[in-house]
């Protein structure tokens, strides 16, 4: 049998398959979404959101937002807060926010960030 122009043995390829067949993928069932500046892209972030939690109901999601984007991506939503603000960022800041994020333990985060020290101080591993 020729997968990707090679010769791969008929059962190692069915091997592979069958592999692929039994795998699932399970979307988590916490999720903290990103986004602390621009106004601009919160608004799609938002739209996803809600689009999330159409599809999967039981879903936790967490938003980790900045001062100007706060009410737009949490008013109407049940969503967990998490706050960060880069002009008061302290040791006892990060900390605290770091240990509110490790007691909801998110299994995945979508950090939709970009070079932003928000990044930095909690994404080591998730829950």
């Amino acid at each position: 049998m020729v997968a990707c122009g090679l010769r791969v043995p008929a059962c190692l390829l069915e091997r592979r398959l069958a592999a692929r067949r039994t795998r699932t993928r399970q979307f988590p069932g916490r999720l903290l979404i990103v986004k602390v500046h621009g106004m601009g892209d919160s608004v799609y972030i938002r739209a996803l959101i809600e689009l999330l939690q159409r599809i999967h109901p039981k879903v936790e999601i967490g938003v980790m937002v900045g001062s100007a984007t706060r009410e737009l991506m949490t008013a109407g939503l049940l969503v967990a807060t998490h706050g960060y603000d880069q002009k008061k960022v302290t040791p006892r800041t990060i900390v605290s926010t770091w240990y509110d994020i490790r007691q909801r333990c998110y299994e995945a985060i979508v950090n939709f960030e970009q070079g932003s020290i928000a990044e930095l101080h909690f994404w080591h591993r998730p829950g």
